[in-house]
Formats: C-alpha cells, structure tokens, sequence
C-alpha cells in the first residue's frame, strides 16, 4: 500500500513539474531565417573539400580531446577497443523485421561511428578498411527501408559520416558507389510520395532524426548534386521548427518523456552541428525558446535513484547517461557544470561490455567534450 501511494505521489510531483517547466502562456515561435535567405546550389559548391561534416577542424577537436585527461580520453581508448571487435566480423545482411529495418540502421550507425572515430584517432587502416567494406555493403542493399523512414534516416548518418570522413582512403569508383547509394537510398526516397512519409508533416522525434540523416547527406555529396541537396538542406531547416516549436517553449520540458528526450533531442543537436560546421551558423533553431532549458529538464527528469518519471513513452532504466545531445548542449550554452559524476558513471555502465557500444554516437561526443569541466563533480 505505501509503494502505492509513493508512486501516486511520484506522479502528481511529476505533473506539475511538468506545469512548472512548461509553463502557462503561449508558446512564443521564433522567426526562421531560411525563408529570408534560402540556401542555393552556389552555396553548397563553396563548401570546403572532405572531411567536411562538423567543420573542417573536425579531426583535429577529436584528436584534441581524446588527449584532454579526463572524459574524453577514456572515450578514446574505450572506442578504440570497441573499433576491433568490428575488424572480424562480416557485413551485416539487410534484416527487416516486425516491419523496420531499424536494428541494422542502427547498428550500421554504430559501427560507421566508432570505425571512423578509431581511423581518425589512430590513422590505422584496418579501421578505415572495415568501414568502407561496409560502406559498400550497404549501398548495395535494395533500399534502406523508407517505408519506415527512422531506418533510413539513421543509416543515412551513419553512411554520411564514414564516406565524408574516410573519403581520403576510397577509391573514386567506391565514392562514386556510396554517393550514389546516399542519394538514390537517402534523399531522394524522402522526396517520393509513398507510406512512411507521413514524418515530414510531423512534429515529434521522427522529424529531428529523420533530417539530421538527410542533412548529413546532403552536405557528404554536396559538390555531387548541389542543387538537389540545398533542396534537402532547405527543407530540414524549415521542417525542424515543427518539432523544436512543440517541443521545448518555453521551459525546455520535453512532452514525449524523458527517453524520447534523448532520442530526439541527440539528433537534433547533431542536426545543428551539422549545420554550424557547414555555415558557420545554425540558422537561428538553437534560439528556440526553452532550448537552453532542456538540459536542466532532462537533469530534473531523473529521481535521486536515477530512474526517471514515466511519462508519456517512457521504460524503466538507470540515467541520466552522458550522450552527445548532454555534451552538446553544455557547450552550446556554456553550462558544463551541470554535467555530474553521476551522469558519466551511467555512461560508462551502457558502453562498456561486448556489445560494441550501447550509444551509437557515442563517438561524436569526443566532437565536444572540450565543454566539460576537467574535473565532473560527483
């Protein structure tokens, strides 16, 4: 009976934190400076050569960081490791099942990442030829699933990413292969009409996760179809508003729950990397009220017993767990304080273990963990 009550009083103090995060007036819309002035074919061909994705100094932030003495130097060595236990393995199959692809996307993801990460950081190129072994595998598959776009989305990230990255290490036929695959697999099945699309009218996390793929895409093979990709790009910048706008005013509170929080939010801040280290600017979406709020939601989202309020679509786990879309936030708004050791211990739970790697962008956080204090309070 007083589990009963406790869980009843949980519920009521998670309501109106709710209330309290986010607030009474009317969620206030920010202007969207792409309508102004959208981006153009001319504007993409101007772009600097590979590796281009996160900017051109990419390499060298990762590289940087992983000697920082702390977080990330651990997430190196701990990437690196997880990168060899992919060197044996053969290439995934294309494996729809219960309707998606999304398991392989997925792990796809996973694996561009953290082989890509370990070639930057080591120059070894058994990790670059793992990848680009995989590359081709996956660019021969009959699709990647857009009838169940989170599938394509993904996979389209992880693809951008290990070709723009290890494009120095391909041949020009295999970049003529994969590029290809990006476009026919990635962007251009976002723009025939078919079931699953019904995401670009959305305005939850399929929206954040589905553009940052594209996004990715679009600049990975910008100076192959410039006009097609600023199209692409374009679009993401006024579509994402959808999803920001229902998400975060005025308080950052995150109303599909504290897991989707996660799911959603990683995306979106990889989305505006993306675009910052593009265009030097992400177009005005991280001034979307209650974005500069969202990680103290998401801090607050937890008990002292790190499980969270299940709200909305939300299952029992341990966390917060240090992601990307944690890190990325800190630095964007300057608030690595809020980072504790608690955080980083969760983390450390999921990605250690055979498993490769629990967080699939895990290797993108090494991007930004220059943010964090060198010592995390515990």
């Amino acid at each position: 009976m007083r589990l009963f009550f406790v869980r009843i009083l949980s519920g009521v103090l998670l309501m109106l934190t709710t209330l309290a995060l986010s607030g009474v007036p009317p969620k206030k819309m920010h202007s969207l400076e792409p309508f102004q002035n959208p981006l153009t074919a001319s504007d993409l061909q101007k772009l600097p050569g590979h590796p281009r994705l996160f900017g051109p100094r990419a390499f060298e932030t990762i590289r940087k960081n992983a000697r920082d003495g702390s977080f990330g130097e651990i997430l190196a060595k701990k990437l690196i490791g997880n990168a060899e236990k992919y060197l044996d393995q053969p290439p995934m199959p294309r494996a729809v099942v219960g309707g998606r692809l999304l398991e392989t996307s997925r792990n796809e993801l996973r694996l561009f990442n953290t082989l890509s990460v370990a070639w930057v950081l080591t120059g070894d190129k058994r990790f670059s030829d793992r990848a680009i072994r995989e590359l081709l595998n996956v660019s021969a598959y009959q699709d990647w699933h857009p009838q169940h776009f989170l599938d394509t989305g993904e996979m389209a990230l992880g693809v951008a990413l290990a070709y723009d990255w290890l494009w120095s290490e391909m041949t020009p036929e295999q970049r003529k292969t994969v590029s290809g695959a990006l476009k026919k697999f990635g962007m251009d099945a976002s723009l025939i009409k078919m079931g699953g699309h019904q995401w670009l009218q959305g305005k939850n996390n399929w929206v954040q996760v589905c553009h940052a793929g594209l996004i990715a895409a679009a600049l990975a093979t910008a100076e192959d179809y410039p006009a097609n990709n600023a199209k692409i790009i374009n679009r993401a910048i006024a579509k994402l508003p959808d999803a920001m706008n229902a998400a975060y005013p005025p308080n950052g509170a995150y109303p599909e729950g504290v897991m989707y929080w996660g799911y959603g939010t990683g995306f979106n801040c990889i989305a505006l990397a993306l675009l910052e280290g593009a265009f030097g600017k992400d177009f005005g979406l991280s001034n979307t009220p209650g974005f500069d709020k969202t990680l103290q939601f998401i801090i607050a989202g937890y008990g002292n017993n790190g499980k969270p309020f299940s709200y909305a679509d939300c299952y029992r786990h341990t966390g917060p767990r240090l992601s990307v879309e944690h890190i990325w936030l800190a630095k964007r708004f300057n608030r690595g304080e809020l980072i504790t050791g608690a955080m980083r211990d969760n983390w450390f739970r999921t990605y250690s273990g055979d498993s490769g790697g629990k967080d699939r962008n895990a290797a993108l956080c090494l991007l930004f963990t220059d943010a964090l204090p060198q010592k995390i309070t515990e």
